[in-house]
């Protein structure tokens, strides 16, 4: 395989592109006038609420296989580590969802925009 297919690049693509592309989609006006095809504000807050999501369940993953790395060294990888990086991503996903993190930043998002709740 390719060196570049196990590369940060390739997570962050994977983690940050589709839903960055259903951002895009959701607020892309093909029936409006030439000025107002792209809501720039909504785009801005639904991406602040989505990304940030992405943004935690990458950051969980990560410190995930990075604990597990430091208790064990040498023990772990591959296969199981790559397991052990999705359970605390799937983990910190849960826990930002549970607390409604992502309604928190989208409000705020609009206040600092000035969109209309």
């Amino acid at each position: 395989g390719s060196p570049w297919l196990g590369s940060v690049k390739v997570g962050g693509v994977l983690a940050f592109a589709p839903t960055l592309g259903q951002d895009i989609w959701n607020n892309y006006n093909h029936h409006a006038t030439l000025d107002q095809k792209f809501n720039f504000k909504q785009f801005a807050v639904d991406s602040a609420k989505n990304q940030t999501g992405n943004l935690a369940s990458v950051a969980g993953g990560y410190l995930t296989i990075k604990i597990a790395t430091l208790l064990t060294p040498g023990l772990v990888a591959g296969a199981p580590l790559v397991f052990i990086g999705l359970a605390g991503a799937v983990a910190l996903g849960v826990v930002y969802n549970h607390f409604k993190l992502d309604q928190k930043v989208a409000s705020h998002t609009k206040s600092l925009l000035d969109v209309g709740q």
